[in-house]
Formats: structure tokens, C-alpha cells, sequence
């Protein structure tokens, strides 16, 4: 569901996800409400990309290398073994955090500090490796 969305704490039942410029104050049922406030960044990450079409799709017929992956476009990015809607599914969600930065950030957010620092930690000696390999 395209739009911006904000989160609001509603007392005695968690954080309420709604459609900017609308909340609890204003008279406004949230789209969704969760008792914790990562569940509701998760939500919030994913609600944009809900609306679009999905960015990658999978051939239901094989080929000699596997099942096709296509881009919205039709271009063949790559093969699955197995007839997977399940991985594709996830390749989709993913796709669409890498398209939102807000969305992004809400997944980060929700992942916590701990994990924050050993994402930074991880890409930081990824990046070192590629520098050093260029050398």
C-alpha cells in the first residue's frame, strides 16, 4: 500500500501503523497494531511494497539450466534448480526494502543496535577485502 506510514504508540495495546497525517488523535483505526515496536517497523518496512508489482518473477517451465528468474522487464537475471516461489517470494521482499531507503531503515531500526554493529563490522572487512583485492 503505497504512502508514506507512522507508527504510534497506542496505550494498553502496542504500536499502531497508520497512513501519514492520520492516528489515533485524529479518530483513525490503524491499518495494523503489534505489541512490540520491531513488529510494527517490520510492517512499516514492507507496507510500500505491497502496492507494486513484483520486481522478479519465476518461469513455470524449466529449461536446460532451471527455472528462469526474470525482471519486470523479462530480462533472464538467473535460474532457480527447483521451482522455488517461496525463495523468489523473499527475493521480492528484499527487492523492495532496496528500492525504499525509508524502508530500509525502518528493517535496520527493527534489527537492533547489536546487529547494526556486526552489519558495519561484516561490510566494513567486506569492503577492506575488495580495496585490497583491487591492489
Amino acid at each position: 500500500m503505497a504512502g508514506a506510514w507512522l507508527i504510534e504508540e497506542i496505550p494498553d495495546r502496542g504500536y499502531g501503523l497508520f497512513r501519514a497525517g492520520e492516528g489515533c488523535a485524529r479518530g483513525f483505526s490503524p491499518a495494523a497494531v503489534f505489541p512490540e515496536r520491531w513488529l510494527a517497523l517490520l510492517a512499516k518496512a514492507v507496507l510500500p511494497g505491497t502496492g507494486r508489482d513484483a520486481m522478479l518473477s519465476l518461469s513455470k517451465k524449466a529449461d536446460s539450466y532451471g527455472y528462469g528468474v526474470t525482471l519486470d522487464d523479462g530480462a533472464v537475471v538467473g535460474h532457480f534448480e527447483l521451482f522455488d516461489e517461496a525463495l523468489l517470494d523473499g527475493m521480492n521482499v528484499v527487492a523492495a526494502l532496496l528500492r525504499s531507503p525509508e524502508s530500509l531503515a525502518c528493517v535496520l531500526e527493527a534489527a537492533g543496535g547489536l546487529a547494526l554493529e556486526r552489519c558495519g563490522a561484516m561490510l566494513d572487512a567486506w569492503l577492506n577485502e575488495e580495496l585490497e583485492g583491487a591492489e
